[in-house]
């Protein structure tokens, strides 16, 4: 008497829960050892001198999107790389940006910023520029100087 080869279902079954409890493991240590976190600097780059500024950070488990709790620094240097302010502590807001607010200084040119997130198991830091130009402050007049002599022909 021939048999047939019909798959035993207990076997597929342990394969595909096998498999299963890999990949939810993965996920979970993932996000909980700050393996796969992405940190991104997410702040502004024009600013006009005197301006409120801010350095914004964002960090994120990268499998989920969702916000990773860190300890992040802002540091940030002038055009000839001398310290504007370093390591000053970063706000933590609920939906994974870290910010730290300044005030642009009047010298200008582009000034390199940085992050530095403290994830547990290591430190992360991420530089980016921005630009400071009273350029900006006198284009900014010009267009409102406009608008102002629209709104007047207009009535």
């Amino acid at each position: 008497m021939q048999t047939e080869n019909i798959p035993d279902w207990s076997v597929i079954i342990a394969v595909v829960l096998f498999l299963a409890i890999g990949i939810i493991s993965y996920v979970v240590l993932a996000n909980s050892n700050g393996g796969d976190i992405s940190v991104e600097i997410t702040s502004r780059t024009e600013y006009i001198p005197g301006d409120e500024g801010q350095v914004i950070g964002e960090v994120r488990y990268v499998l989920s999107g969702e916000p990773a709790t860190a300890d992040c620094y802002a540091s940030a240097y002038y055009p000839n790389k001398a310290t504007l302010f370093f390591e000053q502590p970063m706000v933590e807001t609920l939906f994974g940006t870290h910010y730290y607010n300044f005030s642009v200084p009047a010298e200008e040119g582009v000034y390199e910023y940085q992050t530095k997130c403290d994830l547990g198991t290591k430190n992360v830091t991420r530089s980016k520029a921005f630009h400071v130009s009273g350029l900006l402050r006198e284009i900014k007049e010009e267009v409102n100087a406009t608008r102002r002599i629209s709104a007047y022909v207009v009535k």
